[in-house]
This record gives C-alpha cells, sequence and structure tokens, in this order.
C-alpha cells in the first residue's frame, strides 16, 4: 500500500513539474490556471491536465484514509485485513480513484466562461500580460456580475469540502481510537514489534496534523475569501505549490517516525556511497 501511495505521489508531482499551476484570488472568485507551454497542447487538453493535477490531491487524501483503516483494522480487528488482500487491495485503490473522479467532475462546473472572463479579464492583463481568453483555466465565482448567488459554483464547495472532511473524519477516528487502543494490543506483540506498531501509530498521528497545519489550512482561505467578497489582488501560487509537497512531506514522517525506516535509509545511502567509492577508486585506477 505504501508502493501504491509513493506512486500516486509521483504522479501528482510530475504533474505539477508539468504544468505549474498557479492561483489568484480577485474579490469574489478565484482562478485556477497555468500558462506553460505543455508539448504544444490545445487549451483544453491544459485545462483537462489542470482537473487531473487537483483531482489527484483528493485522491492521495483518500488512499491515505484507506491506509488508516488498514492500520486501525491490523491491530484492533486483524480478521478484517483480509479486505486488503489479492485484488481486493485494487477495489481499495479504485475506491481512492472514484473520490479523485468525483472532484474533477466538480471541477467542469468551473470551466470560464462569458460572465467569469468579462471579470477576470482586465485583472489578468494586469498581472499577467495575457489575455484571459486563451489562458487554460478554471474560475470559481461564487457570485455573478448581478450578486446572486452562484449555485453551481456553491455546489463545488460543498462537494469538494465535504470529499475532504470525509476523508478526514475516517483518519481522525482511526488514529484517536489507535491512540487509545494500542496499549492493550501491543502487549500481544514481542518488545521488537510493539515499538514497530507504536511508532507507525505516531506517525499515522502525525501524517494528520502536520500537512493539515503547513497545507491545508493555508489552502483554506482561497475556498473562503470569494464569500466575503473582500477587495483582494493576491498571487497565490506558493499555496499551490506546497499542495505538491504533500507526498514528500508523508514519506518523510513515516521515515522520522519509524526508527526502521531509518535503519534502512542510512544503510542505502551507506552502500550508495561505498559503491560509488568503489567505482571512482577502479576509475582512478585505470586511468
Amino acid at each position: 500500500m505504501i508502493i501504491i501511495f509513493a506512486l500516486i505521489g509521483i504522479v501528482f508531482s510530475f504533474f505539477e513539474f508539468l504544468i505549474h499551476p498557479f492561483v489568484h484570488s480577485y474579490n469574489r472568485c478565484y482562478i485556477f490556471f497555468t500558462i506553460e507551454t505543455v508539448f504544444g497542447l490545445s487549451k483544453n487538453a491544459k485545462t483537462l491536465l489542470l482537473k487531473i493535477y487537483s483531482s489527484l490531491y483528493c485522491t492521495i487524501l483518500s488512499f491515505l484514509s484507506i491506509i488508516f483503516i488498514y492500520r486501525y483494522w491490523f491491530l484492533l480487528n486483524f480478521s478484517r485485513t483480509k479486505y486488503f488482500n489479492g485484488f481486493r487491495l485494487f477495489i481499495w485503490f479504485a475506491i481512492s480513484l472514484i473520490s479523485g473522479y468525483i472532484w474533477k467532475l466538480t471541477l467542469d462546473l468551473m470551466e470560464i466562461n462569458e460572465e467569469s472572463e468579462s471579470f477576470m479579464s482586465d485583472i489578468f492583463v494586469e498581472n499577467y500580460k495575457k489575455n484571459i481568453s486563451e489562458v487554460p483555466g478554471l474560475i470559481f465565482m461564487i457570485y455573478d456580475s448581478k450578486d446572486v448567488l452562484n449555485l453551481q459554483h456553491l455546489s463545488v464547495s460543498i462537494i469538494t469540502i465535504s470529499l475532504v472532511v470525509i476523508q478526514y473524519s475516517i483518519m481522525i477516528y482511526c488514529g484517536i481510537r489507535m491512540h487509545f487502543k494500542i496499549r492493550g494490543k501491543v502487549k500481544m506483540f514481542c518488545p521488537r514489534n510493539q515499538l514497530l506498531q507504536k511508532q507507525l501509530v505516531n506517525a499515522l498521528i502525525r501524517q494528520i496534523i502536520v500537512p493539515s497545519i503547513t497545507i491545508d489550512f493555508p489552502v483554506l482561505p482561497i475556498y473562503i475569501l470569494p464569500y466575503f467578497k473582500t477587495n483582494i489582488n493576491l498571487e497565490t501560487g506558493m499555496v499551490v505549490a506546497t499542495l505538491s509537497s504533500f507526498p514528500l512531506m508523508d514519506s518523510l514522517i513515516l521515515m522520522y517516525s519509524v526508527s526502521e525506516y531509518r535503519k534502512h535509509f542510512k544503510f542505502s545511502k551507506t552502500e550508495v556511497s561505498s559503491n560509488l567509492a568503489t567505482t571512482m577508486g577502479s576509475i582512478g585506477f585505470h586511468n
């Protein structure tokens, strides 16, 4: 499962490197866009890449909650881990993909139309010296030009926030239950495995807390500000860039929390350094 999670993270980071997404918040809306030339792709194709990139975030979050479920059952109801054996694991993976696909469908409602294009055109030229009609992107505009609530974009907020809340609710529930139940259960393991299980639980809890503070909370204002019609004109691309650090941060947390992973990493690093030194010495000898 950790390998699958890492692969999703690599794909997510690749998409970020490929399209370099930006977010610009202005008054009652924000635009999610790219100005990169991606292999000569059309505007529609690059817009699709933006949607895939964003939906991969939901896929990662969903699969992380599935990892929490597995760890919860492993510690508190081991017989249920059979639901992760064989082809069943791919069913869980499919569930995370479905979550990402639902996220992508909501983004279809944010396609740039005449009204949103007109609202953002001047500010976009002022900040990026580009015509917004030529730029692939998605616009979230919670109030229309008549100051009426945009129900389509309201549904985008409701669905996307619900998906995030559901995933975090699963992780928080499993994390709290494991934290309070772990002491009784780990006594069944040998001392070495007791330490390992405690470290894994601590790692999972940190995987909730650290990304929430460093990634999710900074992104939250982008969602909230349009509702208040604040008079802002702000480039928030750096906030989006932090999302791409999520898979790396998750791996670092796991490596920091679990001593077995740290030992394996140090051993691999030492082995690579030794092999490199041997190779360089051999080259020097032949020269």
